[in-house]
């Protein structure tokens, strides 16, 4: 029997341009056992350093993926949306999380079992190369940046 939260979530997923090459039967796959919590303004979803075995997905409001604190403030990896995702570099490489997640607006997250996660990327291999694609533009994308520091000078860093 499908639990019903499950369907609202599947739907919810569905509309999400990763979930979207996904059958009903693997969207109800991961979303059974699925949690959404609710996070207020200011709370940090996921810490760096923390071991993370779940794929978080936004379903509203929004976050920053950072470096955390530091002495000349904090490095922005990216701004997270509804629809965004997070966690799957640690399903991957079960490697602690590596950046901190804080919500920058009150936010709903939905929490997807690593191990659904990995047996629907098992049987799919547009959702695995979603994720492979994904990962492949920000990982592009830091490298402009960093090479764009690394060239600029002292000031602009």
């Amino acid at each position: 029997m499908v639990p019903p939260t499950a369907l609202p979530l599947a739907d919810i997923l569905r509309r999400t341009p990763l979930f979207a090459t996904l059958t009903d039967l693997q969207l109800l796959r991961l979303v059974h056992g699925a949690t959404k919590h609710r996070f207020r303004r200011d709370d940090l979803v996921l810490a760096r350093g923390s071991a993370s075995h779940h794929l978080y997905v936004m379903l509203s409001g929004r976050a920053m993926e950072s470096s955390g604190p530091t002495g000349n403030g904090v490095v922005l990896f990216r701004q997270l949306k509804p629809g965004d995702y997070f966690g799957e570099c640690s399903l991957i490489d079960g490697q602690p999380y590596s950046a901190n997640v804080q919500c920058s607006t009150a936010a709903d997250v939905l929490l997807i079992d690593g191990g659904r996660v990995a047996s629907v990327m098992g049987n799919s291999p547009a959702f695995s190369m979603a994720i492979i694609q994904d990962l492949t533009e920000r990982l592009r994308r830091a490298n402009r940046h960093i090479g764009a520091l690394a060239l600029g000078n002292v000031s602009d860093r």
